[in-house]
């Protein structure tokens, strides 16, 4: 195995088991914990910073040893998911690090740190994903976890909460039909395949397809005509995670 191989397996582990690690610690010590949320944090980007050499004119693609249901699972790292792991891993750190000063009187630590690192691992897991099952479920992930910290400071921020997850789960429903048709059709959700098999598709399932993920992506990124859970969640949403 290559070594760039090796740092894109690394990636999720560091990245989400650093999470757990963190939160553990803030139950023995909160100078540790909050050691170790700047340390995952900051080893995130020193890895995907060692991976730029080798998207520069290629794709690492590497097989998970699982599968779901008789698909396999891929992590496919090329020079764009490359850009948008770094972007988001350099704003992870950012916010930790401000974190440290400005959430300091505020109660539930332990619990802040874990869901700030473990929505930048699914943020990482949904750019490297290779397939679509995977994407799926750190996409999912990612939607639960916004709505672990949206709701943190309970009273108006749970309802909040509740109408961004909601307005997600709408989205993720979308998504899941999107999924299910593509392998029925063409019996694979490696991304890569996907794209070579949806260029001799009908205009009539192109279209369908757009539709669909359309509805996902407007509502998590808060587009009209679906943007009315994004007030509210970043008003009651404690400030480094908006």
């Amino acid at each position: 195995m290559s070594l760039g191989l090796l740092l894109l397996d690394s990636l999720l582990p560091v990245a989400f088991g650093g999470a757990f690690l963190t939160y553990f610690a803030g139950k023995v010590c909160a100078r540790l914990r909050n050691f170790l949320a700047v340390l995952t944090s900051s080893l995130l980007i020193v890895i995907i910073a060692y991976l730029y050499p080798y998207v520069g004119g290629e794709v690492l693609q590497q097989p998970l040893s699982i599968s779901f249901i008789g698909v396999p699972l891929v992590l496919r790292l090329n020079m764009l998911s490359w850009f948008f792991a770094v972007t988001i891993a350099g704003i992870g750190a950012l916010s930790i690090i401000y974190s440290l000063q400005y959430m300091k009187a505020v109660q539930r630590l332990d619990y802040y740190y874990f869901s700030m690192l473990f929505v930048t691992a699914a943020m990482l897991g949904a750019v490297v994903a290779g397939d679509l099952i995977s994407f799926y479920v750190f996409w999912e992930i990612v939607s639960w976890s916004t709505y672990l910290l949206i709701s943190l400071k309970g009273g108006k921020a749970v309802a909040a909460g509740l109408k961004y997850i909601i307005m997600s789960l709408i989205g993720s429903v979308a998504m899941l039909v999107v999924i299910v048709s593509l392998y029925v059709t063409y019996g694979t959700l490696e991304i890569e395949a996907l794209s070579a098999c949806m260029g001799a598709a009908s205009l009539g399932y192109v279209v369908f397809i757009t539709l669909m993920l359309s509805v996902t992506f407007l509502i998590i990124n808060a587009l009209w005509p679906v943007h009315s859970w994004l007030p509210d969640a970043h008003a009651e949403s404690v400030s480094p995670f908006s």
